[in-house]
């Protein structure tokens, strides 16, 4: 099996402690390329990196949190792929876009975050359930319980994340919990800088070791087209843009979840989840157990050189309005104050057409007058939109004057509750909503 694809939408979230601190990171794209394995260790680079990046438990600011979601962002846009294994073959799929869900009592508390117990721990898979009501009771943020798996075109996929991912530990020493691994399997032993002072055939410590720093004991790394790919497809034209000509792109988180159980073999996410991956759920390590398909973050090592790596550009996240009953056109509600927030980060937006475009030209538009100090008419914006998005200067033209009718005359209450539903299926619509939401929040 050979092959390349772009995928859109896969998605991440997580909590790092329920009643306090929740997570979801969620992304829209990756490409697919398929290759034989020998050893899938040997493709894996230490996880520590994106492990320690996915610890929000130290961040007590929005100011940091947004940083780290750059941070995030880059690595998983730049340098990993989503690595889909069955029986020696593995796809990779390169993301090419992602948003980010979190919520962090007291200083990030946004609405819009699932808030299922199933997410707690660092770095798992977590598909969508249908979300149950909140417990209440407790104090401390709602948190739901998660029901069935969402199907149809519901389905997402995200990466859990919040706090330390002790997980990986417990999956390599073989133990169900923390307490099973300190009790049975290290004998209470938790001595960390030797190996342990009695016989036991499973431990952890600090190992110093010595490695070749000399490029010669490097491997060469070679590139060629990939196999089995040509452009016979009924719909591919001659033209050099054609998306057959360059890769395919799959647009959507239902899509990228139907593209995963495909690639697995599985038919269903149950039968993914509970057959073909026996309940383990890690994703940033091959399992635990020997298994022939799986899933995990695989990183790339691409060039440094910041003209290779592509950029990463940033807008508000899809599907979101403020049509829920609760909403109050106050500029303090949470969702009124999270709902435009430039949480969606994406590469090639050229290539995002079938999803999310006018998201796109709201953070293209809102990044171009901040960050380069463009008038809201200038001729220059307009080539720039044109340019980056792929779009003819009437469509910006257009889309430029909702977000205007929306900035100068709209009220943010004819957006509110009942109001707002249907408001993400308008483009015109959904324009003048952030046009309206941006004066207000000024």
């Amino acid at each position: 099996m050979s092959g390349k694809r772009k995928l859109e939408a896969f998605g991440f979230g997580g909590v790092e402690d329920h009643r306090a601190k929740k997570k979801v990171l969620q992304s829209a794209s990756a490409e697919i390329s398929c290759s034989s394995i020998e050893d899938e260790n040997s493709h894996l680079t230490n996880p520590s990196d994106i492990t320690s990046l996915l610890d929000f438990s130290g961040l007590t600011t929005p100011e940091d949190i947004s940083s780290r979601f750059e941070a995030v962002a880059q690595e998983l846009l730049c340098n990993s792929t989503l690595a889909v294994v069955r029986n020696g073959t593995r796809t990779d799929l390169e993301i090419l876009e992602l948003e980010f869900y979190l919520q962090k009592a007291g200083c990030h508390e946004d609405p819009f975050t699932h808030g299922s117990v199933e997410q707690e721990r660092t770095g798992q898979w977590y598909f969508h359930r249908s979300p149950r009501r909140a417990d209440t009771s407790q104090p401390g943020l709602p948190v739901t319980a998660a029901g069935s798996y969402r199907s149809g075109s519901r389905k997402g996929l995200d990466l859990t994340f919040g706090g330390p991912a002790a997980i990986n530990v417990l999956r390599l020493s073989g133990a169900s919990s923390i307490d099973d691994l300190v009790s049975r399997v290290w004998d209470y032993d938790i001595a960390a800088l030797s190996p342990p002072t009695l016989e036991r055939n499973t431990f952890m410590y600090l190992r110093r070791v010595n490695r070749s720093t000399s490029s010669s004991a490097l491997p060469t790394v070679y590139r060629s087209p990939r196999i089995g790919l040509d452009l016979s497809n009924s719909e591919t034209t001659n033209s050099i843009t054609h998306p057959r000509v360059v890769f395919v792109v799959i647009c959507g988180p239902s899509l990228l979840v139907d593209e995963v159980l495909r690639l697995s073999g599985a038919s269903s996410i149950d039968d993914l989840v509970s057959r073909v991956w026996d309940q383990d759920i890690a994703a940033l390590l091959p399992p635990r157990l020997e298994r022939n398909t799986f899933m995990y973050l695989r990183r790339v090592n691409r060039n440094t050189s910041s003209s290779a790596l592509p950029t990463v550009y940033r807008s508000p996240r899809i599907g979101l309005d403020l049509s829920n009953s609760e909403t109050t056109d106050s500029i303090t509600h949470p969702r009124v104050v999270f709902v435009g927030k430039l949480y969606r980060y994406f590469t090639r937006p050229e290539l995002l057409v079938s999803k999310g475009r006018m998201q796109t030209f709201v953070g293209l538009y809102t990044t171009l007058r901040h960050s380069n100090g463009h008038t809201e008419d200038s001729l220059k914006l307009k080539r720039e939109l044109c340019k980056i998005m792929g779009l003819k200067e009437q469509n910006v033209s257009k889309y430029l004057a909702d977000y205007r009718s929306g900035y100068q005359d709209g009220e943010l209450k004819s957006f509110v509750g009942p109001s707002g539903k249907g408001v993400c299926q308008s483009v015109s619509e959904y324009l003048k909503m952030m046009g309206t939401l941006h004066k207000a929040l000024q």
